[in-house]
């Protein structure tokens, strides 16, 4: 009994992996016989892999929900962290200009008091003349 195509495609789309067409060699038949098993360890073999797969694909995964939590926490640490260094930077920063600052007033009073001091002061002193007694003119009128 002969198989058309249309029987042979209805087959095949039924889930046949093939036919053999006659007439057939019996080296091809045995050759084909001895094949299926190679064929049928070859997909089992790949059905296990696909398992261990996707198990390692689900462990992995778990693994990474349980760390992103904990890394999420070491991340807001070190933000923290570095956020109170900059503050702690800035209020050192803070406290020396305010040092710089205070002595620079300190040296401009100690300037402006003797600008000021001698600012009031003739710059030159009128001349004094000792008299023979040794007065000045002015003790001897």
């Amino acid at each position: 009994m002969a198989f058309d195509v249309a029987d042979r495609t209805r087959g095949l789309d039924g889930g046949a992996d093939s036919y053999l067409v006659e007439p057939i060699e019996p080296d091809e038949l045995l050759a084909t016989v001895h094949a299926l098993p190679r064929m049928c360890n070859a997909e089992q073999e790949a059905r296990r892999i696909n398992r261990n797969l996707e198990e390692l694909v689900a462990e992995r995964t778990r693994e990474l929900a349980e760390a992103n939590p904990r890394l999420a926490g070491e991340i807001a640490d070190r933000q923290a962290d570095a956020a109170l260094w900059r503050t702690q930077k800035l209020d050192l920063i803070g406290q020396l200009t305010g040092g710089i600052a205070h002595d620079f007033n300190n040296l401009l009073m100690i300037i402006s008091g003797n600008f000021w001091r001698w600012s009031s002061r003739p710059l030159i002193a009128p001349p004094t003349v000792v008299g023979p007694t040794g007065a000045t003119p002015a003790a001897a009128q």
